[in-house]
């Protein structure tokens, strides 16, 4: 990865943490992180090369110890939908407000609905790419 990589993916890493306060997390690889009001995760997993010995977490600012995989029940409760990243960031960029709704199943398109300025309503659709085996990591780049 690149700085402009890196960076991308410290900022998810950090998010919610005032700027002078954040420290680089995305070099360390496999990082569990929960945003300080706990209503974002996200993780990253190093996929080649030289594996880090172990997951780190933090909560917020603070460091915590792993407890599991906090990624299971959303595999194993959800239906995966797949769909083209640039797609969903051209609805999401026009919208600004703080929410957003999402509509999705497995083989059935991803529906957003959003708001700009209050005034227009704004609602995409994404088909899905459909795959006839399990969803693996090979399809983010096919």
């Amino acid at each position: 990865m690149n700085t402009t990589q890196l960076n991308k993916v410290n900022n998810l890493l950090t998010v919610g943490i005032p700027k002078k306060d954040r420290e680089m997390r995305a070099h360390l690889g496999n990082v569990v992180y929960i945003e300080p009001m706990h209503i974002m995760m996200a993780r990253t997993t190093m996929t080649e090369g030289v594996q880090p010995p172990e997951y780190r977490q933090f909560q917020g600012t603070e460091e915590r110890a792993v407890n599991g995989d906090p990624l299971k029940f959303v595999r194993e409760h959800n239906k995966r939908v797949v769909v083209n990243r640039k797609f969903l960031m051209e609805i999401l960029q026009a919208m600004d407000c703080d929410n957003v709704i999402m509509y999705a199943d497995e083989d059935c398109p991803v529906g957003i609905v959003g708001m700009m300025a209050l005034e227009m309503k704004v609602e995409g659709v994404i088909a899905p790419k459909i795959y006839d085996t399990d969803v693996e990591e090979a399809i983010f780049y096919d």
